[in-house]
């Protein structure tokens, strides 16, 4: 949680909006976090999980490109789903689910 909203942070201008979200969704908890950046063209969003891979921009924030990398491994690690969802002109939505189970006890300091 804390990588995906940290880039939404980087990545989303000023007046721009990030939203953090949660519902159920079957037996586990589905997370969102989506902005209103510019966005994961769909021609990399197959390669927005590598490490060390950074979206070619001319201008705007830098990073070393592990971030998500980082995110998909603790998602992997967790028995979490993770997946993007690419938007037309703007935006970037990243979803992750955990079970139920688990984050009752992480909630209550169990994991």
């Amino acid at each position: 949680m804390t990588n995906l909203l940290s880039n939404a942070l980087k990545f989303t201008p000023a007046g721009g909006t990030v939203r953090i979200a949660a519902e159920l969704d079957g037996d586990a908890v589905a997370y969102t976090v989506s902005d209103t950046g510019p966005g994961v063209p769909p021609e990399y969003v197959c390669r927005i999980f590598d490490k060390f891979f950074r979206i070619p921009r001319r201008n705007g924030p830098t990073g070393a490109g592990l971030g998500l990398a980082i995110s998909r491994e603790i998602a992997t690690a967790t028995a979490a789903a993770s997946t993007t969802t690419p938007a037309p002109a703007a935006a970037a939505s990243f979803r992750f689910s955990l079970p139920i189970a688990r984050t009752l006890n992480h909630a209550a300091g169990l994991v």
